[in-house]
């Protein structure tokens, strides 16, 4: 064994391995060398290989198909939602911490939205308060109101800003029902939904 192999563990080999996929070194859809082959190059055993690839694995960086290898799979917005989500619960959110954080990221998206909207962005949005108008059923309500919300983000043109929506949707979807439920709530909501489109 190497002496390298004296300071090479799991978790310093899955971070290893993670900057190289951060990087691009492995593009998306790439085969990562066999386990065999990373244990030569790091002079480590298979186990501490299969390790790091659990980690990685863990961490959604790839995917291992038994009998074919480890792949590098592509990210998607909903692995930093479940993170964020996971972090929430733990962090023993509020229901006044996520209020805050929502009014402040949709405060900004909306300001980005006002300067990038498209028109069919401004459309969308439109039949979307025109349904919620509409809609006398409390969870429709909540699914337009989200709606209606992730459309700005989108027309924002920032995907940071849309994965930081998603991560605090679902908890909020709650407190919308709660709020809904108030018929004088519901209406004052859709006035400010019409001057944040407006």
């Amino acid at each position: 064994m190497s002496n390298r192999a004296q300071f090479v563990t799991r978790d310093s080999l899955a971070q290893e391995l993670e900057e190289a996929i951060v990087s691009g070194n492995y593009a998306v859809g790439a085969r990562l060398p066999s386990e065999r082959q990373l244990a030569d190059r790091y002079g480590v055993s298979r186990p501490v290989v299969r390790e790091a690839l659990r980690t990685l694995k863990e961490r959604r960086l790839i995917e291992i198909y038994p009998g074919r290898g480890a792949f590098v799979r592509r990210v998607q917005s909903s692995d930093a939602v479940s993170q964020m989500q996971v972090l929430f619960r733990r962090s023993q959110v509020t229901a006044r911490d996520l209020i805050e954080a929502r009014s402040a990221l949709e405060c900004k998206a909306a300001e980005l939205a006002a300067m990038r909207c498209a028109p069919e962005d401004a459309h969308a949005l439109r039949a979307v308060l025109g349904k919620l108008e509409n809609s006398a059923d409390v969870v429709e309500q909540a699914r337009l109101d989200l709606t209606f919300h992730f459309g700005i983000a989108r027309a924002a043109r920032n995907p940071v800003v849309e994965s930081m929506l998603a991560a605090v949707a679902q908890p909020m979807v709650e407190l919308m029902l709660r709020s809904l439920i108030d018929p004088n709530v519901a209406s004052e909501a859709l006035e400010l939904h019409q001057v944040i489109l407006d």
